[in-house]
C-alpha cells in the first residue's frame, strides 16, 4: 500500500495499516512529515504524490492499494 499524505488522516491510516501488519510506504511532499513518519519507524519518502512519475517510482504498479489523504487530487 501507498499512503499519500501524512497529515492527521494519513497518520491514522498508516497506524491502522501498521497494526494490521500490512506493508506500506508513506509519501509526502513535506520533509518534516516524512521525518515524523520515519521516526515512528515507517518507510517514508519525500515526493509529490500528485505526480504520476512519483507514484511509479514508489512502485504503484506493485501496490495492493493507495490511500489518498491529500488536500488535492
Amino acid at each position: 500500500y501507498i499512503v499519500c499524505g501524512f497529515g492527521r488522516v494519513g497518520r491514522g491510516a498508516a497506524e491502522e495499516l501498521r497494526r494490521a501488519g500490512v506493508p506500506f510506504l508513506v509519501m509526502d511532499s513535506n520533509p518534516e512529515r516524512v521525518e515524523r513518519a520515519q521516526r515512528a519507524g515507517m518507510l517514508a519518502i519525500h515526493a509529490d504524490a500528485t505526480r504520476d512519475e512519483s507514484l511509479r517510482e514508489a512502485g504503484i504498479e506493485r501496490a495492493r492499494g493507495l490511500v489518498a489523504t491529500l488536500a488535492s487530487d
